[in-house]
């Protein structure tokens, strides 16, 4: 019976293992992408080569070079129908002489044959299809100078790139071309003609050249700065690395002094105020304590007047008399002396109010006095702050017009001027490490910038 059951079961696990190997065999077909059909074919035509180059050769070597031979026949009917119906060749940075040939393209949607060395653009005019053309790249070519009367054949055009090209003339070939989007003609010398072009290609040409020019002038600014400060930074970014923070450093304390200065503005009328006002101050408690000296005088003069005449008229009238009225004359004189000692009491009760109700209006008075002198200090400041706000107005706005002014100059010239610059004292390197160590600088200038904004904003 265990003899019956081995082969079975071996059986079944050889079935087992070739569904395995043909799951890996599918999933590894579906892994791998399959070669393109230049290499397939380049490839084919070398193992022929090696093949037909044997002497003796064997019956499978012979089987294989027919085998081959057949595929690479197949291969070669594939890329010809692939040429004929595919709508996106690119040729672009191929280095081509003269002109390519597109005649069996039928379905030609777009063409990107820049940076290269054409000879003319006739094949454009061998287009079987030209109105399915919708994106064409003919730029930094050196074919001779032409007009722009070829491209007038392409009413669907969307896209058309012919910058760094020798196109010279008019635009209003392109009057026609009513689906055109997206037009680049930088380096060329088209003078004229923008009046054909809808307003939507006007103004994304505008916007080109704000940006190319805001970028020569920065380009200027930078050379200028290498010529000014060359030695320096050499020293400061090359050598002296630690120095770096030291500058930041002293960069911001300097802009946090000149913010204490103008904050700091002299105000001499706000001083001489306040001196006039700790005067009157001292004046006032002076005078006080000169009165309430005064008072107490007055009044212990007084107290000590009243027992000396009751005790003249006691002695007296207890000589005269008899002894017996002596009761009589002191049960007489104690309440007297008392009452005296009330009314001492309730003149000085008197005495009390009536100073602290003077007081109470003098300081009235002179806390009236001050704060009408405080709010003349605050006006002189107001006048003063709008002043200084005016003057700065001014100087801004002859700033703003002497750099105006100064922008007028013609840009070719300031073009040709940074170039001149540029080659004369740097290298390609040198120019490379000038332009990461300048934005590293730039970002330091916009920050402290954005910081002295704030800071204003906050004034």
């Amino acid at each position: 019976m265990n003899l019956e059951q081995n082969p079975n079961s071996n059986s079944q696990e050889l079935d087992s293992k070739k569904q395995q190997l043909k799951a890996l065999e599918t999933k590894s077909k579906e892994l791998i992408k399959p070669l393109p059909l230049d290499t397939q074919i380049t490839i084919l035509q070398k193992e022929i080569k090696v093949l037909e180059n044997k002497s003796n050769k064997n019956h499978l070597e012979k089987t294989l070079l027919a085998d081959k031979k057949k595929e690479l026949a197949e291969l070669l009917s594939k890329q010809n129908n692939s040429h004929v119906n595919n709508a996106k060749p690119n040729i672009g940075e191929e280095k081509l002489e003269g002109s390519p040939n597109l005649k069996e393209f039928i379905n030609l949607t777009e063409i990107s044959c820049q940076k290269n060395q054409l000879s003319n653009l006739d094949f454009l005019l061998t287009l079987s299809n030209p109105e399915k053309l919708i994106y064409l790249d003919v730029s930094c070519n050196n074919f001779p100078p032409c007009d722009l009367i070829i491209f007038s054949r392409f009413k669907n055009l969307k896209t058309l790139v012919i910058d760094n090209s020798p196109f010279y003339g008019s635009l209003k070939p392109l009057e026609n071309l009513h689906k055109l989007e997206f037009l680049y003609i930088n380096d060329t010398d088209i003078t004229e003609g923008l009046k054909y072009l809808p307003d939507r290609l006007i103004r994304s040409l505008e916007e080109e050249n704000i940006k190319i020019e805001s970028l020569e002038d920065e380009i200027f600014h930078l050379t200028n700065l290498i010529k000014q400060q060359k030695k320096k930074i050499v020293q400061a970014y090359l050598r002296f690395n630690p120095e770096k923070e030291l500058l930041r450093k002293l960069i911001e304390a300097h802009l946090q002094i000149t913010k204490w200065r103008k904050k700091e503005a002299p105000l001499t009328e706000y001083e001489t105020e306040l001196t006039e006002y700790k005067k009157i101050r001292s004046d006032l408690k002076s005078k006080l304590n000169e009165d309430k000296l005064k008072e107490k005088s007055l009044l212990l003069e007084e107290k000590n007047k009243l027992p000396q005449i009751t005790n003249n008229e006691q002695g007296n009238y207890l000589t005269n008399n008899m002894e017996t009225e002596v009761d009589k004359q002191i049960s007489f004189y104690q309440p007297r002396e008392k009452n005296i000692n009330r009314v001492d009491g309730l003149k000085e009760i008197v005495y009390k109010k009536t100073n602290q109700v003077q007081e109470e209006k003098e300081f009235e008075r002179l806390f009236g006095e001050v704060r009408s002198k405080i709010k003349k200090i605050e006006k002189l400041r107001l006048k003063k702050n709008r002043e200084k706000l005016s003057s700065k107005k001014e100087i801004e706005k002859n700033d703003v017009l002497q750099y105006l002014l100064n922008q007028k100059k013609s840009k070719k010239d300031q073009r040709n001027q940074i170039f001149t610059i540029i080659y004369q004292q740097l290298t390609n390197q040198d120019f490379e490490f000038w332009l990461k160590e300048f934005t590293e600088l730039k970002k330091v200038l916009n920050s402290l910038k954005n910081k002295e904004t704030n800071s204003g904003v906050e004034e």
